[in-house]
């Protein structure tokens, strides 16, 4: 991954199919401001599929995104929780901690069983 400058679109390649065992998380860039509130981010974002390694969703480019944290996958929760203001994460995940329990995200491409890779 190249890691762009703060707030440019990231470059994400995926060398698929790629697949992960447990949610881990990487700070790709030191954050300095307040611990991120438990309940709820604000943040750019985008997600690859790793057995396609195609984007299927993001916001960079664009203003940050409100996510309450008790209402995204479970490895979404489990990378942000913690992390500081101004902080780059890159967070990777099974579909245990992506969207297995909803039965997949069709109308993002995400089956059953697809790791996850976010930019955050």
């Amino acid at each position: 991954m190249k890691n762009p400058k703060f707030g440019e679109k990231p470059t994400i390649t995926v060398k698929a199919p790629w697949a992960i065992d447990k949610t881990r998380v990487k700070v790709m860039t030191e954050g300095n401001g307040p611990v991120a509130n438990p309940a709820y981010v604000f943040v750019h974002y985008q997600g690859v599929n790793g057995r396609t390694g195609k984007v299927f969703d993001g916001n960079f480019g664009s203003q940050t995104t409100l996510f309450p944290l008790d209402q995204v996958v479970p490895g979404f929760t489990k990378g942000l929780t913690g992390a500081q203001a101004g902080e780059r994460v890159l967070i990777a995940m099974p579909g245990a901690d992506g969207y297995d329990s909803s039965g997949g995200n069709p109308q993002a491409g995400i089956q059953v069983g697809d790791s996850l890779v976010f930019l955050v």
